[in-house]
């Protein structure tokens, strides 16, 4: 996953960002006591879409299960072959399932 990134921004400048950003985290992880969204998103009332790829090695399906579980009305599509990518790797399907998702009369 790493090898795009420094395509796009350069070896030098990405570990400078990647490290700015784990540094900002950490400090939000520790102000908050863990806590990075559990209270907000208890109050998420909009129709919600979420999307996990059951081979994402970064974001483990609890997190998707319990968005799902928290915000009422909320639609959980697991994708069974995707990774932490999928919305790039799987863009056409992606976008249509999205698309289909804002066209729905809520």
């Amino acid at each position: 996953m790493r090898d795009p990134m420094v395509q796009l921004y350069g070896a030098d400048y990405l570990q400078t960002m990647w490290s700015k950003w784990i540094v900002a985290y950490a400090g939000y992880w520790t102000e908050r006591n863990g806590d990075l969204c559990m209270k907000e998103v208890k109050q998420v009332r909009c129709p919600t879409l979420i999307i996990h790829g059951q081979k994402d090695v970064m974001v483990e399906q609890e997190h998707a299960d319990y968005l799902h579980a928290t915000i009422p009305g909320s639609q959980l599509v697991y994708w069974p072959e995707g990774k932490h990518n999928l919305h790039l790797k799987y863009a056409d399907e992606f976008n249509k399932l999205t698309e289909e998702f804002l066209d729905e009369d809520k």
